[in-house]
């Protein structure tokens, strides 16, 4: 028996306690549409304004799931879908990089490499450099994807849509 931690609404701090049952992706239980439910419930009464908003994006975002199935060529329907899907990834994204961090963890990595006396000779250094760099933006853009977050959807789990190619 695990110990249950409760959802706490942001607006208002009032606690909900989720089913015991583990959530199972593509298997919805009762118990879990039943607090989906309550939750909803919760706002429609107190926060009307909130569920609006959630319930606005969440079609608009389900128009642009929709529109993924068609080939479309009308440049403002283009602009229209690829906003939608930029805000759902604004809302949804779990880090931020700002540039500051950026350049101190540069600075930091060039200071690393520069202190190592292997790296006297302008070819070696350059090499390293470049590896660096690279594994840096590596690991900036597996933060800003969430790779390896989740397993990988099968074919039928993703509606038979292919992820988008490396635009590299």
């Amino acid at each position: 028996m695990s110990i249950l931690v409760p959802s706490k609404c942001r607006h208002c701090g009032e606690k909900f306690l989720p089913p015991a049952e583990p959530m199972v992706l593509n298997d919805p239980r009762p118990e879990w549409a039943k607090f989906c439910q309550t939750l909803t419930t919760h706002l429609a009464k107190k926060h009307k304004r909130e569920l609006t908003f959630a319930d606005f994006q969440g079609r608009e975002y389900a128009f642009v799931l929709i529109a993924l199935n068609y080939e479309i060529s009308d440049p403002e329907m283009q602009k229209f879908c690829d906003f939608a899907r930029w805000k759902v990834h604004n809302v949804t994204t779990r880090a931020r990089v700002s540039d500051e961090r950026i350049k101190e963890r540069v600075e930091r990595m060039l200071d690393e490499e520069m202190e190592d006396p292997a790296n006297d000779e302008e070819t070696t250094t350059r090499i390293s450099l470049s590896n660096a760099i690279a594994k840096l933006l590596s690991e900036m853009r597996d933060v800003i994807e969430e790779r390896d977050l989740y397993p990988a959807p099968t074919a039928a789990q993703n509606g038979n849509l292919a992820p988008n190619p490396d635009p590299s």
